[in-house]
């Protein structure tokens, strides 16, 4: 998740939509997945469920750009996407930025989480990683953690997955043009030749890569 360390109270809401495309496609997003981001994030500050640090670094919910309903916003919002994306993407071929696909982040995504069940814990205290009671789906107890600043949690899932982290770091070989490199499209499954849209569900990481989730019932597997 992006931590802001200014408020936006004195930003309008165009300011903001292009403040945040350019810093997601300079990390190599595409415009269309960038325009979701974007989307998504102000409907957080107008939900009251975005959090920035003021000029002293205290954490404080995120003031909306403008006093406006969040319906007014968004439509404003996807005037903006449309005219960055035309302007600024001319290959693109969305002329209007699509809504995203039940994208959570920060807060919003914790919450969704607990709500299908799932407990999660203060991904540092690490020495406890192996025992389920200290994973929580109470609120009150992981809003205390979320308000001393912590923003990365560990979650704790019954049954066996398989997973697969695709790392896409700004420098770093593409962990996603390797695994085509190996597997060639046309040889995978149609969820898999497009990632990570394709993908029924997948999980965003902050430097542009993704984890992506499978039920297995196999061999234990173990990292190498």
């Amino acid at each position: 998740m992006d931590i802001r360390i200014l408020p936006f109270s004195d930003k309008q809401i165009s300011n903001f939509v292009i403040d945040t495309m350019t810093g997601f496609i300079a990390r190599g997003m595409n415009p269309e997945t960038a325009a979701g981001f974007a989307r998504c994030e102000l409907t957080a500050i107008y939900k009251g469920e975005h959090h920035s640090r003021d000029t002293s670094g205290k954490w404080i919910i995120t003031p909306p750009p403008e006093d406006m309903s969040i319906d007014a916003a968004l439509v404003k919002c996807d005037e903006v996407l449309a005219n960055f994306i035309s302007s600024k993407c001319p290959a693109s071929t969305t002329a209007t930025p699509k809504k995203p696909r039940n994208e959570y982040q920060g807060s919003t995504a914790i919450k969704h989480v607990v709500s299908a069940g799932v407990r999660v814990k203060d991904f540092y205290a690490r020495s406890s990683d192996h025992d389920p009671t200290a994973y929580t789906t109470d609120l009150n107890k992981i809003g205390a953690m979320w308000n001393k600043g912590g923003r990365r949690f560990k979650a704790f899932i019954k049954g066996r997955f398989l997973v697969l982290d695709f790392d896409r770091k700004p420098g770093k070989p593409d962990g996603l043009e390797a695994f085509y490199r190996m597997f060639p499209k046309e040889t995978l499954p149609a969820e898999l030749q497009n990632l990570p849209e394709s993908f029924p569900c997948y999980v965003k990481t902050p430097s542009n890569g993704f984890h992506l989730y499978f039920k297995y019932a196999g061999q234990e597997l173990k990292n190498e």
